[in-house]
This record gives C-alpha cells, structure tokens and sequence, in this order.
C-alpha cells in the first residue's frame, strides 16, 4: 500500500513547514504546499489528494471554509481544518461543511496521524460501501452468498473501527430518545474508570455524570441540536470518573434517525479524553497571568530602585560639591560632617547593591553558605552595636533575654548577620520615639514538627525580636516575605526595595528553618525565626 498523498493549505509558510516535517516523519506523502484558497481548488482538482489539511483563515478572497465547500461539492476528499482560534461564527460555518474533524494549532503528531488515519478509514470503508453497492446492481446470480460474504467484510471492518476508536481512546454513545435508554461502548465506560457492566444504560447515567458548573450549558447545547437549531452537538466539559476526580472531554455528536414528522429519535456521538490539554491550557493561562504580575512587580521595583539610587546619588554630588566649594572657608569639623555624610550615604548604597546581588545569587543558587559552630547571641550583640546611634536618637531601649539556654548553632555567620540586621533595621526604623525593642531566645521542635532525637524534644533555638511599631495588617502577614514587597502601613515612609525580609527567609529555608511575623496584642509586631542546633549532613 502506497502512502497516502496528503495536500497542505496553509498561508503562514513556516507553520506549513513544520506541518510537511511531521507528515513526512509520520510516513505520508505532502504532493503541495499551497497558500490560498483559489490555488487550493484548482490542484485538488489536478492532484486529487487523499487527504486535504485547510487553514480556516487564508489569504485572498477565498477562506478555507469556502474553498473547503466548493472541493466537497466537486470531490469526497475528506477535509480536516486547522485552525488556532475558535471563533463561533466561524466554526458553525465550517460544521456546514461537513469535514471530517478540526485540529487546533500548534498540532502534536499524535493528534495529526491519528485523525488523518480516522479520515483514511472512513474514506476506505466508504468507498468499499460504494464498491459493494456497484457490484450488487450486476450481480443477480448467487444473491444469497454474496449477501453473507459482504455481510462478514463489513463486520471486519466494523471491528477494525472498533480497534481503531479503542486505540484513539474515543468513547462512543447511541441514545434512543424515546426510551431514554443509552448504547454506551465499552471504552465510554472505562474512559471514566468503570466497566460497561457497572453503569446503568440510560441517558439520566449521563446527566449525572456531568459537573454541576457545566451541566446547565451542556444540556442547552444538546437541546438545541435536538430541536435541529445547531446541526451538531459540541461541548468541551468535565466528566465524574469512578475515582471521584474530573476529567475534561471533548464531545461531539448528531441526531441521526428521525420520524415521519422530522422529530428526532436517535442521537449518536464520541467523545476524547482532553484533559491534558485542558490543562496545560490552564498551565499556560496561570503562567501568563504569573509573568504579568512578575512584569508588575518588577517595573514597580525598578521604579523604586532607581528612586532609592538616584536620590544618595545626589545627595553625595551635594555634599562634595559643597565641600570643593567651602574648603576654604569653613573648619575641618564641618568638612569632617561633609565627608561622613558621603561615607554614610556611600555605605547605604553599598547596602543597597549588595541586597540585589545576594538576590541575584539566590536566585540562581549561587549563593554559598560557610557553615561553622557559632554562637548565636554573640553574633546578635555583634550586630546591635551597629544601631547604637540611631537607637539613641530615638530613644529606644534594645533588651535581650537568653534565659540562660543555648545559643549555639550550625550557621553561615555573616547570613545570620544579614538576617539579624534586616530585623533590627525595620524595628529600629518603626518602633515608636522612647519605646522598647526585645530579643529573646526559646527552645522548640524543628519546623516539620518531629525532634532530631528521641531524647532531645529541643531540636531548634528560636529567636524572636518584638517592635512597637504600627504592626502588618493581617493580610500582609503571608505576603511580607515575597520580594519587592513592603507593608502598606509602612510602604510610603519605609524606603528601601522591599528585598530583606524576602533574602532573609531564603536564608532561614537554607539553614533548615523558618521566619514568620505575628500582630502583638498590645501593638507593633514580632518577627521569630528557628535554627537547627546541628545542619543534616548531605
């Protein structure tokens, strides 16, 4: 047997390509590659095609669905339409046609060959149907044997279908109208987990089947190709599968007896397993949804970087610009002010960009971790000393309390370091004028909430540092932690790029642990991360 010759109608040339390469790989044969629906007609009528793939939407004055009418009305090629849209409009067109499915945009090869081979069959048994009818006309002799011999080929052919709806996993249905009862095949049943044997065969099986968000447009879809106002019942929806989980198919099917008065007496249709196409659709739109929130954040994250950047930037240019003009006229304290000022300004910038970078490393896992025995209250007095100053300013009392526990850990110090000081800058920055800041220090289980030993139920060290400041309204308390991402009650006099706390969970997670805030009672909030005393060895 020959390869089947296959023509592409399709006006954008690089899909029409890609198209070629998977009908070549699959083994048929691409005798043309046309792009308009004129050019279209007239080799189908020159190469007579077994198989005909039509774009709906084509260049020229001729789209594929009325290119596809006039080659119907000329031929019996079948015609499978490529489209990567769903316009109703245009699929209720294209149903007049009378093709024999549609694929949509991009094609995967196994959908390709298995409804090119579907068209194939048909056209075969089709034609043998004609063949047969052809030879019954001359043949008057031996009525009788004839009968029984065509009888069996068209029973063969009825179980190649069978085999043929078996591996394409479609699942079929005949409903007798009258009597409500359903002719179910066997893969219907076991599509959805059940042996044809367990389902009752009557159409309320079906009704219930069906998901209660999808029930009501499935059922007026099918109402209204029985009252003969579509001529097709088509509907994507969700199935109830003898697990208890849904799966989303794609059914389509027709009336097809009716009575003397044209009411319809029997419905016939299939039905395809979609559910991973429906869901990687859905993958897809998450993504998409995902990534625009991600293009959100990071414009608004770029807007406040460069605002963060560019304002020390200039207030650096002020002050040495100030001081080369002043050098001569004021003393060496003012200078000495001058030059402090630009240090400071220096080292928040310095701040700044090394947040990006440690983002940037964490990120991409490059961020290395140096672990040592160390002592954890010691590393905390290490860096409160860096906020004498401004707790002076303010007021503000820093009280630290160990209860005499141990304060010993496995850690990377200067990570640790990282994650004190951006505690102990945000308490700092919002605590109240003249109130008080503490830390302390409580023993407990590790995170998932099962001990390192059976003998020690104190597995983690847990810090805790309490503000006074206006707390995190309780649905930020989640959110806080996500990069760019800062309070709204503290948003707008904040500053910074809403990067620590995100860096410093990533630096908990890394050390085994965990951070979380929680609302005080009386006002402000306390941040409190564990530690595993000793880090699992890998």
């Amino acid at each position: 047997m020959g390869k089947a010759r296959i023509l592409i109608v399709e006006d954008e040339a690089i899909i029409a390509m890609e198209i070629e390469l998977s009908l070549i790989k699959l083994g048929y044969q691409v005798v043309a590659i046309v792009d308009t629906g004129e050019v279209a007609i007239a080799r189908a009528k020159i190469l007579k095609p077994d198989i005909i793939l039509m774009d709906i939407r084509l260049k020229g004055d001729i789209d594929g669905i009325n290119a596809a009418s006039q080659i119907r009305s000329e031929s019996d090629i079948p015609i499978i339409f490529l489209t990567a849209h769903a316009e109703d409009d245009k699929l209720e067109r294209a149903k007049l046609i009378l093709p024999f499915g549609y694929l949509l945009k991009p094609i995967q090869d196994r959908d390709l060959k298995v409804t090119i081979d579907m068209a194939l069959y048909a056209k075969k048994v089709d034609a043998e149907r004609k063949k047969a009818e052809r030879d019954l006309k001359k043949v008057k002799d031996n009525l009788e044997t004839q009968v029984y011999e065509r009888t069996r080929e068209l029973e063969n052919n009825r179980i190649q279908l069978e085999l043929a709806l078996d591996v394409a996993d479609i699942g079929l249905w005949d409903w007798n109208i009258q009597t409500g009862e359903v002719d179910f095949s066997r893969r219907w049943a076991e599509n959805l987990g059940y042996q044809l044997e367990e389902i009752e065969c009557h159409v309320n099986t079906w009704e219930r089947l069906i998901h209660p968000k999808d029930k009501e447009r499935v059922l007026k879809v099918m109402k209204a190709n029985l009252e003969d106002k579509i001529p097709f019942y088509e509907s994507e929806h969700r199935l109830l599968t003898k697990s208890g989980s849904w799966k989303w198919v794609l059914a389509r099917g027709r009336v097809v007896e009716k009575d003397q008065k044209g009411l319809p007496l029997r419905h016939a249709g299939s039905y395809i397993d979609i559910t991973e196409r429906t869901t990687a659709l859905q993958k897809i739109k998450k993504a998409k949804e995902v990534a625009e929130f991600a293009n959100k954040t990071k414009s608004e994250f770029l807007s406040n970087i460069s605002h963060e950047i560019r304002t020390p930037m200039h207030q650096i240019l002020s002050y040495s610009q100030f001081g080369v003009k002043k050098i001569d006229k004021v003393d060496k304290e003012k200078l000495l002010h001058y030059f402090s000022k630009i240090g400071s300004i220096g080292n928040n910038v310095l701040s700044l960009l090394n947040d990006l970078l440690d983002l940037s490393k964490i990120e991409s896992g490059k961020l290395e971790y140096n672990m040592q025995k160390r002592d954890l209250k010691h590393i905390i007095q290490n860096v409160s000393t860096e906020f004498v100053s401004l707790m002076n300013e303010k007021d503000l009392t820093l009280e630290t309390v160990d209860n005499d526990l141990p304060t010993q850990v496995v850690c990377d110090e200067q990570k640790i370091s990282q994650v004190i000081r951006n505690l102990l800058s945000n308490a700092t920055k919002f605590t109240e004028k003249g109130k008080k800041i503490n830390i302390s220090f409580e023993l407990g289980k590790n995170p998932n909430g099962q001990t390192q030993s059976e003998s020690n139920h104190n597995s983690v060290l847990m810090v805790k540092v309490k503000d006074r400041g206006p707390g995190i309204p309780e649905n930020e308390l989640d959110t806080i932690f996500d990069k760019f991402v800062q309070s709204s009650k503290t948003k707008s006099n904040a500053g910074g790029t809403g990067l620590g706390l995100a860096i410093s969970q990533q630096i908990i997670i890394a050390h085994q642990g965990k951070i979380w805030v929680e609302n005080n009672s009386n006002g402000g909030s306390t941040f409190n991360f564990i530690l595993p005393f000793e880090q699992p060895k890998h």
